[in-house]
């Protein structure tokens, strides 16, 4: 679907003709579902986010510790 591939669900959902957003995303929720996923994974990445603790790599924890000195 075209959300998967980086299109927003409000431009698809004016290319399919759908009065509504909420008239797509109830369509194709499940193929949502896939993209949120990938978000997910995008945001842990940009974060450094170790999946396995859920606590920030040592590099931005640093970074954190800095700017709370510097206050």
């Amino acid at each position: 679907m075209l959300v998967n591939e980086g299109v927003d669900i409000v431009t698809v959902s004016g290319a399919l003709g759908h009065s509504t957003v909420s008239t797509t995303s109830n369509i194709y929720c499940h193929l949502l579902e896939n993209s949120q996923a990938k978000v997910s994974e995008a945001i842990t990445n940009v974060l450094k986010i170790s999946p396995s603790d859920g606590s920030a790599s040592d590099s931005n924890a640093a970074e954190t510790a800095d700017k709370n000195e510097a206050s």
